[in-house]
């Protein structure tokens, strides 16, 4: 799964990483063309966030999930990550929904 990662300027322990779902027509570099991504570093929050392409062939494969948790999530928690949150738009909320109901 492509994704776009942004790291909140203070590299400091324990930030959140805020995992970005675009919605269903949406292309991965609308989250940071349409100003979500900046929308975090203007509210000067110290979160990482990472967007990502989680296309509609995830959803018509049922694969979203499983793609998320072995591309991102895994990773992440690899990294040190104790907090992750989701948010999506549209059918990216789903997603995210999704993961939380199964995790």
């Amino acid at each position: 799964m492509r994704a776009i990662l942004d790291l909140a300027p203070d590299q400091g322990a324990d930030r959140p990483l805020l995992v970005m779902f675009a919605g269903a027509t949406d292309r991965l570099e609308d989250c940071v063309e349409q100003g979500f991504i900046g929308m975090v570093r203007v509210s000067s929050a110290l979160i990482d966030v990472v967007a990502v392409d989680a296309h509609m062939n995830y959803y018509l494969e049922r694969s979203v999930v499983e793609r998320l948790e072995t591309d991102v999530i895994a990773p992440a928690l690899a990294k040190g990550y104790m907090r992750i949150w989701l948010m999506g738009i549209s059918l990216g909320g789903m997603g995210a929904l999704d993961y939380a109901r199964r995790h």
